[in-house]
C-alpha cells in the first residue's frame, strides 16, 4: 500500500487514548500527518473523507464493553475508499468487551480496510489505583513496536490480500451501549469559574453561564472536566460511584495485558 498522508483520530477525554494513538503514529513521523480530536464535539460534527492513499490510526476508550455513543455517531460521518486503518481501544485494566470488534465493523462498513488492531490498558477513570499511570513506559514501548510492525506490513500489503484479523469480541454484541450511570459529577467551592471544563466537555453538558451547573442526563461521566480543572473542583458523587469502585478494586493488583495484531502476523 502506498501511503501519502496519516490521520491520527482519537476520542480521549482523559488523554490516555490519545497517547496510545500517537505512540503508534511515531512510526509514521516522516509522513504528512493530521490530528482529528474527536473529543471535540465540533470536530465530531464534521464530514471526514479519506482516500486509498491515506492511513487512519484511530482509537477510543471502552465504555461498558462498547464504544462511546459519541464515537459511533462521529464514525457515521467518516467515509473511506479502501482506506487502510489501524484501530485501537483503551481499557481500564479490567475488561475488553466488544468495543474493538465494534470499531472494526463501524469502519469496515464505511469503506475502510482494517490492517491492524489492538487494545491497551490505561488508568481507570473511576479508580485511579486500577492501572495507575498506564500506559506506562513498558506499555509505550509495546505500542511503538506495534506501530513499527504495522508500517513494515503496510509496505508489503495490497488491499486485496489483507488477511482477516482475529479481533476479540462477539457479534451481535453481548451488551447494549453504556447507559446512564448511578452517580453524578459535582463541583466544590474551589471552582473559580475559569470555564476550562466548559470548553473541554466532549458532550457540552456543562453550562457556559455557570460551570457548577451540569446536565446530568447528557453527562457521560468521562472525567474530562476533572483532568482539566486547575482547582480540582470536579468530582464523582453518589453511592453508585462507591459501589463501582468497590467492584473494580478486585483487579487493582493485576497488571492486565495489551494485545495487538497486524495483517497476517500475530503477537
Amino acid at each position: 500500500m502506498k501511503i501519502l498522508k496519516v490521520y491520527q483520530a482519537y476520542f480521549s477525554p482523559t488523554g490516555n487514548t490519545e497517547r496510545i494513538v500517537k505512540g503508534i503514529g511515531k512510526a509514521f513521523a516522516d509522513y504528512a500527518m493530521k490530528d482529528l480530536d474527536l473529543t471535540d464535539k465540533e470536530e465530531r460534527a464534521k464530514e471526514h473523507k479519506f482516500r486509498d492513499s491515506d492511513l487512519l490510526i484511530i482509537g477510543a476508550p471502552i465504555y461498558g464493553s462498547r464504544l462511546p455513543a459519541a464515537v459511533t455517531t462521529a464514525l457515521e460521518k467518516f467515509s473511506g475508499v479502501n482506506t487502510p486503518a489501524i484501530i485501537i481501544t483503551s481499557y481500564g485494566n479490567n475488561a475488553i468487551g466488544d468495543a474493538l470488534l465494534e470499531l472494526k465493523k463501524c469502519l469496515s462498513d464505511k469503506g475502510f480496510t482494517v490492517v491492524g488492531a489492538g487494545y491497551f490498558s490505561a488508568q481507570h477513570t473511576y479508580l485511579k489505583e486500577l492501572g495507575r499511570h498506564r500506559p506506562d513506559a513498558e506499555d509505550m514501548k509495546e505500542i511503538e513496536e506495534f506501530g513499527k510492525e504495522a508500517r513494515e506490513c503496510l509496505k508489503l500489503m495490497v488491499h486485496y490480500d489483507v488477511g482477516p484479523l482475529n479481533i476479540p469480541g462477539v457479534y451481535p454484541y453481548a451488551r447494549q451501549p453504556m447507559g446512564p450511570l448511578p452517580f453524578t459529577v459535582d463541583t466544590t467551592q474551589a471552582c473559580f469559574y475559569c470555564n476550562l471544563c466548559v470548553t473541554k466537555c466532549p458532550i457540552g453538558a456543562i453550562s457556559e453561564m455557570n460551570p457548577k451547573e451540569i446536565d446530568h442526563d447528557r453527562c457521560i461521566r468521562c472525567g474530562a472536566c476533572m483532568i482539566v480543572c486547575p482547582a480540582q473542583a470536579k468530582y464523582f458523587k453518589g453511592d453508585g460511584y462507591e459501589s463501582i469502585q468497590k467492584k473494580l478494586s478486585a483487579n487493582v493488583d493485576k497488571r492486565m495485558p495489551n494485545w495487538y495484531q497486524v495483517g497476517k502476523g500475530n503477537k
